[in-house]
């Protein structure tokens, strides 16, 4: 079985501070949200959108207010994190299928108009965990259909020294400083964008197509292609 969503990371005190932590971590963290609903503007007003790894439900209700009629799908291992975005999406006119537990458990079909997977695959440390998340999407999705993919990508060095001090700008407290820095060295396992690109198109989808950057966290569109490659172990 592959772990294609990392478990029990944000538990407890993890889910119950997310909220409060990301935008500190992330530059352009709301923005990203706002370009990701506009990007999905031309889908369908009833699509059937799969959020993978959708947390406390930030990107949730950033599409479903432009989205009144689309249908979500919102997975995520961390059963915290899916109360949480419960809770918040309690209101919402749209209708949501909520899922505990990892993407190859979710039925492939029927597929979906468009997926988002933000700020998970960076947590993956082999290359073909990565690789199966990539494939299992794309799995899940109907032919030319759009994945959005961020995650913190390598491009120079010093990249992680200026999340930390963009962080202590934000009033993150020294000892989340402290973690957020030993974290960023030994739990994130980025990958280049040429890896990226290599690796996408062997999962399923064409050449990923970046939309946003931010201080090494960046956004890609990655469109399903025809077909998906049967998996090789």
């Amino acid at each position: 079985m592959h772990a294609t969503l990392p478990e029990k990371r944000f538990e407890d005190s993890g889910a119950a501070e997310y909220d409060q932590r990301i935008t500190r971590l992330i530059p352009g963290y709301t923005e990203l949200h706002r370009l990701n609903a506009a990007i999905l503007h031309p889908l369908p007003a009833d699509a059937r959108i799969l959020l993978i790894g959708v947390g406390t439900g930030t990107e949730l209700l950033s599409l479903a207010d432009s989205r009144p009629q689309s249908a979500f799908t919102a997975l995520d291992p961390s059963l915290a994190m899916l109360e949480q975005a419960k809770r918040k999406a309690a209101c919402l006119p749209n209708t949501v299928c909520w899922h505990h537990g990892l993407l190859e458990e979710l039925p492939e079909a029927p597929q979906y108009d468009a997926a988002l997977c933000l700020f998970v695959m960076h947590f993956l440390s082999d290359i073909r965990e990565k690789g199966a998340l990539l494939r299992q999407a794309a799995c899940r999705l109907k032919p030319s259909a759009p994945l959005l993919l961020a995650d913190l990508a390598v491009q120079c060095s010093g990249q992680t020294e200026y999340l930390v001090q963009y962080a202590r700008t934000q009033g993150l407290p020294d000892h989340q400083l402290d973690r957020l820095q030993q974290r960023l060295q030994q739990d994130f396992f980025p990958l280049t964008p040429g890896n990226l690109a290599d690796l996408a198109t062997t999962c399923g989808f064409e050449t990923p197509e970046p939309y946003w950057q931010n201080l090494g966290f960046t956004a890609w569109r990655l469109r399903r292609a025809p077909s998906v490659p049967t998996e090789t172990v």
